[in-house]
């Protein structure tokens, strides 16, 4: 049972530092869509020597600019790619609190348990971070320059999805240890909520 317990203190210590990473990423992209729409060019980013105003105000910062630049498909749908981030990191806020707040979920006559929350943020951070190496490329090989708030923005998604991946760890390796020992389903559930 002490270990039980050590695997509930390190999953909510882990769910705590995603959620204060979040906030960053969350403040980062906030800041990243106000200067999209600006239209004086960001002093700080400048004096580094950066593009952010050739990142994150040319046709790559919205999905329809990607779009068409990359596939030659035109949508009239000029949502910044920093909102897309600021929301992947609200959702990850909302998920985390949720599974700090609630033992399972109920959906109608459906249960969701905290184990497949976890699989399920890990998964859909790991899609976003795929997206965000994407616009890495973009930024460094097409675009030929760097924007420093979205290197910090994509540093810290990594570092999301690196402790998600460690609480996806913890779950796996607890269903693990509880088959070596012949725990009860029970016991299990207990050490993953």
């Amino acid at each position: 049972m002490q270990m039980a317990k050590k695997r509930k203190d390190n999953l909510a210590r882990n769910l705590w530092i995603i959620i204060v990473l979040s906030l960053l990423g969350a403040l980062v992209s906030a800041y990243l869509t106000v200067t999209h729409y600006s239209s004086e060019p960001d002093p700080f980013c400048e004096a580094l020597g950066g593009g952010c105003d050739v990142v994150s105000k040319g046709p790559w910062s919205e999905v329809d600019g990607i779009l068409m630049e990359q596939f030659s498909i035109y949508i009239d749908f000029p949502l910044p790619v920093s909102v897309i981030g600021l929301l992947g990191f609200i959702f990850t806020i909302a998920v985390c609190i949720l599974l700090l707040k609630k033992k399972e979920f109920k959906a109608g006559r459906y249960r969701i348990d905290k184990g497949f929350m976890l699989k399920s943020l890990f998964w859909l951070n790991l899609l976003g971070w795929i997206f965000a190496l994407y616009l890495t490329y973009i930024e460094f090989i097409v675009l030929d320059t760097f924007c420093i708030y979205c290197d910090i923005s994509k540093a810290l998604f990594t570092a999301v999805l690196v402790f998600c991946w460690i609480n996806l760890r913890e779950i796996k390796y607890a269903s693990k240890r509880s088959l070596q020992k012949k725990v009860s389903y029970k016991q299990i559930r207990k050490i993953i909520k």
